[in-house]
């Protein structure tokens, strides 16, 4: 978690504190969802281009729509491309027993 200093009009921030006690949580989670809810709507889509030479899968041919999956599916969002890189398996979560 990083912390954020921001500037609010002094309503707006009422606002979201009167919205926080009403929903019975925290200003904080107010102010996350109101910035999710925003990054959502006007986040523009990655357009990935690729150039240069492609060695992959025999079946994902020559069509470049398939050749940019193919390398869609290496890519990592956070560590970037690579052709060795193993794929991640999902967490698996285990419930307490009581």
């Amino acid at each position: 978690m990083k912390r954020q200093i921001i500037e609010l009009d002094d309503m707006l921030l009422i606002d979201a504190e009167v919205v926080a006690k009403q929903q019975d949580t925290t200003l904080d989670e107010v102010m996350a969802a109101a910035l999710r809810e925003y990054i959502a709507a006007h986040r523009q889509p990655n357009r990935l281009s690729f150039i240069g030479m492609f060695e992959g899968p025999d079946d994902a041919g020559s069509d470049p729509e398939e050749i940019d999956h193919v390398l869609r599916e290496g890519i990592d969002r956070y560590e970037g491309w690579s052709p060795d890189k193993p794929k991640r398996r999902p967490v698996e979560r285990h419930e307490a027993s009581s």
